[in-house]
């Protein structure tokens, strides 16, 4: 289902994400407001003045602009059944929590909304990322969280990305070559748009290093169950090879901390609550107790490496 959402996220976008003018060519007080066609196909992006002075004025302010028609030849892409609950900045990260009839709507409508919501409010000199919650819970996909969002994930032309991937710099900790000791590895990776960040960190986990001079801490044969995020907490569900397999050969802080420090390079992450089966109620080799969500711990990083 999680595959059937990124293609046809990609798919609509692709197909004529239009503008009449590009966000850099907006003035100083100005936003883009992105609205889409008839045919749910294509956002068009349309200058707005701010008259809000303040951020929580200015995210009421664009939902309420989002929610009106009339611009040319396009319609409201939020809905104006839906109603913005709350709102709170997170670092960079705007939680918007809306409430309505959200999963009423189209799969194509639903993503029309979130591209608009995004590519909005991430003009807004405060926020980089949004990360949504409908009806109290976080909006999904299926069975998937959707995770945070950001402009990027959002295409505007085929010519913008034509393999529909996104690159960045991503920040994981490895062992050591004896074993002991964390390396902070700086690897630049590209993974495909709607990628959830959270679950792709642990897969590369799970999947070893790409480069020399560092070693695997967590076994391959280990079954990811589930990765979700809630209130900065990221919740990372395996099964018990994650334990039986361990790589950690006796430094049992080693695959546990690779985790949870690099988890906590994402903007999204504070602290890792660890699962076995959907247990806490366990320690990993006796040794670190999973009962509560982990804080990075960097005493244990005695490297880097690029």
């Amino acid at each position: 289902m999680k595959k059937a959402w990124i293609l046809l996220l990609v798919f609509l976008l692709l197909s004529g994400c239009k503008k009449n003018i590009t966000e850099e060519q907006v003035g100083d007080g100005y936003v883009l407001a992105y609205y889409v066609n008839a045919a749910v196909t294509r956002l068009t992006g349309d200058a707005h003045e701010l008259k809000a002075s303040d951020l929580e004025g200015q995210v009421e302010e664009l939902f309420a602009v989002l929610q009106e028609s009339g611009h040319g030849e396009t319609v409201a892409a939020v809905p104006g059944a839906l109603s913005l609950v709350s709102q709170t900045l997170d670092g960079v990260i705007l939680c918007l929590d809306i409430e309505g009839p959200y999963y009423e709507m189209s799969t194509a409508s639903q993503v029309m909304c979130l591209a608009a919501l995004t590519k909005t409010m991430t003009q807004l000199s405060e926020v980089d990322y949004i990360r949504l919650s409908v009806n109290g819970e976080p909006v999904t996909q299926g069975e998937e969280e959707v995770g945070i969002l950001r402009s990027g994930m959002f295409m505007d032309d085929v010519k913008d990305n034509p393999d529909s991937y996104i690159e960045e710099d991503l920040v994981l900790y490895f062992a050591s070559e004896d074993g002991r000791q964390l390396v902070k590895t700086t690897l630049h990776v590209g993974y495909p748009s709607g990628t959830s960040l959270e679950r792709f960190v642990v897969e590369q986990l799970l999947r070893g290093p790409q480069v020399s001079g560092v070693k695997a801490t967590l076994p391959s044969t280990s079954n990811l169950l589930s990765v979700s995020v809630r209130d900065g907490i990221c919740y990372v569900n395996f099964d018990d090879k994650f334990i039986t397999d361990s790589l950690s050969g006796g430094y049992d802080y080693i695959p546990v901390y690779s985790l949870v420090n690099s988890l906590a390079e994402l903007p999204s992450v504070q602290k890792v609550q660890l699962m076995i089966n959907s247990k806490t109620d366990v320690s990993y080799s006796e040794a670190i107790s999973l009962a509560a969500p982990l804080e990075p711990n960097m005493d244990y990083v005695g490297g880097e490496t690029y």
